[in-house]
């Protein structure tokens, strides 16, 4: 019997070879080549039967082996590919096979190719293996036999492969996009999804960039909440919370995009993982999809518009894209995702959308929330520039050592996560309960809330590195850095309540005082509710109302239902807007608690009436009357 070749036992495994019988050469050394009649062997090749075919294998190539009378010739067909597993999606769909070859760099390649494709598609899938290094004749009957090849031929492993287009937590495993493995699959899980390129690279070792980058964010708030933010993207889907966007905005040349740097290495080659605002909702989907599970990096806010960018965070937000018809014309799978989202612009983000007139939801507001990159010690971002020359120096150094280390702080964060999921939501229970009571006011809505729970995801992140041994920082550093951006995004956001109603308020009030002098008619008010028209020559165009001065000098305005709805509540929804209005009293209500009051105006049967009370403005922008007794 011929002996196996290293390459084959290892490669292949003699365990899982049923079907590649090595032939008999009836003990005779034979040269190389060698043509032999009806079975062909030579001492370097390695037959394998396909369903009837002969094929054989050398150390580096496939051929096919045919007879010609008394004598066989083998052709070249490619490089060695070999067929590894059988795979399909929990489903027991998408049937296909793993398959795996070596590139002219000496790389090793694993593809899932589709069964439907291989068998009818032939030419695309020898397309892509091709593009991806594959050697292949450009005979088309050597093509039409590597179809048949992929598609007759049998796996080596006799355990059937999971395949999914999902990357990220499966189970208690985490799958990269080169399928590496992080846990205890039990069976291989195979990365099906869109090629991600080198979206988990790694450089260097975790102790160069512990010393090289961990090390140098110290005393920089921004930038260990960077790292923070970065790891806590593998801890959302465990923990059941939501995705998170993360936008620093500031002036040009203040070290945001050296803080998306810092962020981005903590996963891989900071150039290759950061990508922009400027994208179709489409591509963003499909980015998004490519980050489940993991850190997504949007740059330059300025390169979208105010629609698109308002769009793209509720979808990057609602964890979910399209719903989209398949080829029967039944409804396709939604991809979905779970990630964190770091983003950079010279405006804040709920500025940027109103800037394009349209008006900031507080929705989208509390899903990318806005933090100053000005830490207030005049180097932008930075608080401490470790004894470089200056702020731009100091930037540089950064990311030079962001591009030379890279990667391996997020393989060595899921390895020890992995062995201790089950530990993680008592931990991030206390996590949650000390970052509340520490920086969460308690009369904070809902939405704060939520907000805070994704930060306190980011301080567990940060503390649990640390401890760990992958940040070298100290413990509490993390929690403090996390914290003090919590409390500048609240403060820059003005309240502790829900944005939504403060926004109702602003709305209205804003209309008031732009309007208030212009398009309200001045009246006295003679009765509870008669007026009297107040003498004034001057013509209103586009009346909205009426206003009149109150005991305390102070104006108060009657406003028409179809005002109020269609002007001061333009964009909102009103019926929101007049239970906020009532609930903090600023309009008044009839007997029977409705918002709207009967009055009875000059020249006017008496009709239904909004009356807005002078509460309405605070002691800022208190709108006194200083008008003429007599006269405007």
């Amino acid at each position: 019997m011929v002996e196996i070749p290293d390459y084959i036992t290892t490669e292949l495994g003699t365990d899982n070879l049923p079907e590649f019988v090595p032939a008999d050469t009836g003990g005779v050394n034979l040269p190389e080549p060698v043509v032999k009649s009806i079975i062909p062997i030579v001492v370097d090749r390695y037959p394998i039967n396909v369903d009837g075919t002969s094929f054989s294998a050398s150390r580096d190539r496939l051929y096919l082996m045919s007879t010609t009378g008394d004598k066989c010739v083998e052709k070249f067909v490619s490089s060695l590919i070999v067929v590894v597993a059988e795979a399909r999606d929990s489903a027991s769909s998408s049937w296909g096979k793993v398959v795996r070859f070596y590139d002219r760099d000496g790389m090793k390649k694993e593809l899932y190719l589709r069964n439907s494709d291989i068998a009818t598609n032939g030419r695309a899938i020898i397309k892509i293996l091709v593009d991806e290094g594959l050697q292949v004749s450009t005979d088309s009957r050597m093509i039409d036999a590597l179809q048949h090849y992929l598609n007759m031929a049998p796996p080596l492993e006799k355990e059937m492969a999971t395949c999914t287009d999902r990357i990220g937590w499966h189970g208690e495993i985490y799958l990269l996009p080169d399928n590496s493995v992080i846990g205890n699959a039990g069976t291989r899980v195979v990365y099906t999804g869109a090629p991600i390129g080198n979206h988990h690279a790694t450089k260097g070792t975790l102790p160069q960039w512990k010393d090289n980058v961990a090390a140098i964010c110290r005393g920089n708030t921004m930038l260990i909440f960077a790292i923070c933010i970065s790891l806590a993207a593998v801890l959302l889907r465990l923990l059941k919370v939501e995705s998170g966007g993360y936008h620093i905005f500031g002036e040009s040349s203040t070290g945001k995009s050296t803080t998306l740097y810092v962020g981005a290495s903590v996963h891989s080659e900071p150039n290759e993982f950061m990508g922009t605002w400027r994208s179709t909702s489409n591509g963003v989907e499909a980015r998004a999809k490519q980050c489940n599970d993991s850190l997504m990096i949007n740059d330059e806010l300025h390169q979208s518009t105010a629609k698109e960018a308002g769009g793209i965070s509720y979808l990057i937000m609602n964890d979910k894209g399209k719903q989209r018809a398949n080829v029967l014309g039944g409804a396709r799978d939604v991809n979905g995702w779970r990630l964190n989202c770091l983003s950079s612009g010279e405006v804040a983000y709920a500025a940027f959308i109103q800037e394009g007139g349209k008006n900031s939801r507080a929705g989208q507001e509390v899903r990318m929330v806005d933090i100053s990159a000005d830490m207030g010690a005049g180097l932008g971002v930075f608080e401490n520039i470790h004894g470089a020359k200056d702020s731009h120096t100091f930037a540089e150094q950064i990311k030079k050592a962001c591009l030379n280390y890279y990667g391996t702080p997020i393989r060595a964060f899921l390895d020890e996560l992995v062995g201790n999921i089950d530990q993680l939501e008592p931990f991030f229970v206390d996590m949650k309960d000390n970052f509340f009571n520490d920086y969460v006011p308690v009369e904070s809505s809902g939405q704060v809330k939520r907000v805070a729970t994704k930060f306190a995801v980011a301080a567990l992140a940060g503390e649990l590195a640390t401890e760990m041994d992958i940040t070298g920082w100290d413990e509490g550093e993390a929690y403090e850095a996390v914290g003090s951006c919590f409390t500048r995004w609240l403060a820059n956001r003005g309240t502790t309540g829900q944005q939504e109603a403060e926004k109702a308020v602003d709305q209205v009030k804003n209309f008031l005082l732009r309007h208030g002098m212009s398009r309200f008619i001045p009246v006295d008010k003679t009765s509870n509710n008669h007026f009297e028209m107040f003498f004034s020559d001057r013509q209103y165009v586009n009346m909205a109302g009426y206003r009149y001065t109150n005991a305390d000098h102070n104006f108060e305005f009657i406003v028409s239902p179809d005002v109020f709805k269609n002007e001061m509540c333009a964009g909102l929804n009103f019926q929101y807007v007049t239970q906020t209005l009532v609930e903090r009293s600023y309009i008044e209500v009839d007997s029977m608690d409705k918002p709207q009051v009967q009055l009875r105006m000059p020249g006017m049967p008496q009709a239904r009436y909004y009356h807005f009370k002078s509460t309405i403005f605070d002691t800022e922008d208190e709108f006194i009357a200083k008008e003429p007794e007599t006269a405007e």
